[in-house]
């Protein structure tokens, strides 16, 4: 109850420690909300120092030091390894030299394709155009990348579900396209090397594929021209041809299966499952394709049983006998996989509105019995169809972020940080860090960032609930762990979209504590309302939140104390603030907790006429915080960084600098880069993310642009486009969905 009280008087008093009932900020406090016995308000012990910890007990709100040598930042991207000492942050060494990439950690997202025991083949795209082949093998502490290729795959995916892959284990040959696409690519795979090999234009767009010998076969087609089974000769990997295919007019096809001596190749149709006679083919002959024989079945082959994916169950058939040898009902199952008697399924199945992705471990002697199960990630809305998205080689399952031991006839989970996405970043000590997925997290070593490492993480016990905000209470400053970032790219900021409608009001904002191996110890939660489209923030102790107007009019700036929050509690601000806004334009916000200073863009009336652009300066020492200035701008921007007196801003074709005392400083712009992504700004260097499109060719590139220079940026190459940037000991750490990038700092 007592939270409750101290939540009711939030509005009064000083952001800075020492604010209670009675003080000078509070002379026209009502007396109603402030119990007598409630102490001093807890929203007001915050100092904005990362090296003190701010204690509240019965003498009121003070701060005490941190143990030296505790991480912090100074707000200087170019002096690496600040830490605290007496409870001030003293900036560490200062970097000397200019902008450059010096070391990369890949995670194991996009396809995997098991290859035999204990090795896999993953295949990964990066964002446009370039991707990785790697060979993956199982070790006793967990998955060890072999060999690897990276290079341009030319497939544009919305997703992981898009690439098709299937592998040849004999003779070492991977053939690789995409679901849409019309080029195949080959690749030749062993421990040693991974070598592109050749590549092919298909006449038709592919809807899947499967290769065994030195054929590859291929649903091609789409509702225009009407569907074929393709067939590709890949007896010379460096030159494959496309020998010709087998019409199925108007009848859509899906899911293709190779039985286990070539001769047979299943094919679903939306007039049911056939088969081509491939045998002819070995003789000069010509293939033949059979008549339905399975009602409409997604089909998979293992050794010499067919299995047959129906909307109800998995039937298992003899092959090629097709003598049914057993049903295992199970509703909405998508893919399945036999090893041995060992059934795997994996489905996405109805959970009161929403869905949920399931598999599960049978024993198929005899009659099937459930041996085991576990549920992979929750999902928004109706169960859809789609791919098997795991991957087996018996012994090893290995799903989208999660993998199960098998040998002991269960779904024994191992922690794998490989799996997980690299987008989210936060700092973890001095030579740490750690990346978070809504699912789970990983901790990596930068201590040499030529080679940084995974150490532990993985997967969290289940998956989360669906549509929540996640914060990590065990970093030295609360950091998002994951967001909804609907229509915003930056994982450190979190946009509530009002138009999607599966966003609950109130919002669930959960909260996370990770220990050394970043596995959840503790959890906890709070509710926020929704109040309309808006970004969310985390500064230190404090959630920021700017709103977008859902119509012209003012909109609202308001902060929350994070240490109140817990217990289910509804939020309650400790300001809000009515900032004038003429459009329902995004609009963007930025807080330096080490000045005290939030910089929000938004547009405002001028003298009755026209709405122009500004940006408002406000001193959050003050409650409510104080504007301190108004800085007329060229737009209302989504994206800008505050430190100090300075603001970068990136506009439609230039990054902009500003200054609270001069206005507009400087402009850079950037042609021919459409995607950006602003990462990091210290007041002398802003870092960010584009993509370069000229004709021809498309590059991700990080640059550095200095405050106050019209100068064009810095620019490094990368694999795709960076999402965050957090600074360490001896480099800055980039995050992108694939990799970890370390990169020197722009310290000219």
């Amino acid at each position: 109850m007592r939270v409750l009280l101290l939540a009711a008087a939030f509005g009064c008093g000083d952001n800075l420690g020492g604010g209670h009932p009675g003080g000078p900020a509070c002379d026209a406090c009502p007396d109603a909300g402030v119990s007598v016995d409630a102490g001093p308000l807890a929203a007001f012990c915050d100092d904005g120092n990362a090296c003190t910890a701010d204690v509240l007990d019965e003498s009121g709100c003070h701060s005490e030091p941190v143990e030296d040598d505790t991480p912090c930042e100074d707000g200087d991207l170019c002096s690496l390894g600040d830490h605290c000492a007496a409870g001030a942050c003293v900036a560490g060494a200062r970097a000397e030299g200019d902008l450059a990439v010096l070391g990369t950690l890949d995670n194991l997202s996009g396809r995997r394709i098991g290859l035999g025991p204990d090795r896999f083949a993953v295949v990964t795209i990066q964002d446009l155009f370039r991707g990785r082949v790697q060979v993956v093998r199982r070790t006793v502490s967990g998955l060890e990348t072999v060999s690897s290729w990276a290079g341009e795959l030319t497939f544009v995916i919305s997703g992981d579900d898009d690439i098709l892959a299937s592998a040849v284990p004999a003779d070492g040959l991977l053939a690789v396209t995409a679901v849409g696409e019309r080029t195949l690519r080959l690749f030749s795979l062993s421990d040693d090397e991974v070598a592109a090999r050749g590549q092919l234009e298909l006449s038709n767009q592919v809807n899947s594929l499967s290769a065994h010998g030195d054929r590859v076969w291929l649903c091609t087609g789409n509702p225009f021209v009407g569907y074929q089974v393709t067939l590709v000769d890949v007896a010379d990997p460096d030159a494959p041809v496309e020998v010709g295919g087998m019409g199925l007019g108007a009848t859509p096809c899906g899911s293709t299966a190779v039985n286990q001596d070539g001769k047979r190749v299943y094919v679903n149709t939306a007039a049911g499952v056939r088969y081509v006679d491939a045998a002819p083919l070995d003789t000069g002959g010509d293939p033949t394709l059979s008549e339905i024989i399975a009602p409409t079945s997604g089909v998979s082959v293992s050794g010499d049983r067919l299995l047959l994916i129906a909307p109800t169950a998995v039937r298992i058939l003899a092959e090629p006998s097709l003598d049914e040898l057993a049903t295992v009902p199970v509703e909405r199952a998508r893919a399945a996989a036999l090893f041995g008697d060992r059934l795997l399924i994996e489905g996405n199945r109805p959970v009161g509105g929403d869905s949920e992705v399931f598999v599960r471990l049978y024993d198929s002697s005899g009659t099937p019995s459930l041996l085991d199960e576990a549920v992979l990630a929750s999902y928004i809305g109706e169960p859809v169809a789609g791919t098997f998205k795991s991957a087996s080689d018996g012994a090893t399952l290995l799903t989208r972020t999660r993998a199960f031991d098998l040998t002991g006839d269960r779904l024994d989970e191992l922690r794998v940080p490989q799996l997980l996405p690299l987008r989210t970043l936060a700092r973890s000590g001095a030579d740490g860090l750690r990346a978070y997925h809504a699912s789970g997290a990983a901790a990596i070593d930068t201590s040499d960032p030529a080679a940084p490492v995974y150490i532990a993480g993985g997967a969290f016990a289940a998956p989360r609930p669906i549509l929540t905000v996640a914060i990590d209470d065990s970093t030295s400053a609360a950091a998002f762990a994951s967001g909804l970032g609907q229509g915003l790219e930056d994982p450190t900021r979190v946009l509530l979209d009002r138009s999607n409608p599966y966003f609950p009001d109130p919002l669930r904002i959960d909260r996370w504590t990770l220990d050394a191996t970043a596995d959840l110890v503790a959890e906890d939660w709070f509710s926020l309302e929704h109040q309309g489209s808006s970004q969310l923030l985390i500064a230190g102790d404090f959630l920021y939140r700017y709103q977008r107007p859902g119509a012209a009019g003012d909109t609202r700036f308001q902060s929350y104390w994070l240490p109140a929050l817990r217990g289910g509690i509804t939020a309650v601000p400790v300001f809000d603030r009515a900032v004038t806004a003429a459009s329902t334009l995004r609009r963007g916000f930025d807080v330096d907790l080490r000045a005290r200073v939030a910089v929000v863009s938004t547009d405002e009336p001028v003298d009755g006429g026209d709405p122009a652009p500004v940006l408002l300066f406000y001193d959050l020492a003050a409650s409510p915080p104080a504007l301190i200035a108004r800085v007329p701008a060229s737009g209302v921007f989504d994206q800008l960084r505050v430190s100090g007196t300075r603001v970068v801003t990136i506009g439609l074709s230039a990054i902009v600098f500003y200054d609270s005392e001069h206005g507009e400083v400087s402009r850079i712009p950037f042609e021919d880069r459409f995607e950006s992504q602003l990462l990091a700004f210290d007041g002398n260097t802003a870092y960010v993310g584009f993509l370069h499109i000229v004709p021809g060719t498309a590059t991700y590139e990080l640059a550095a642009a200095d405050f106050g220079s019209s100068d064009p940026p810095v620019f490094v190459e990368v694999n795709a486009l960076p999402r965050s940037l957090v600074a360490q000991r001896t480099s800055l750490a980039v995050g992108f969905d694939t990799q970890v990038v370390t990169v020197h700092p722009h310290c000219p």
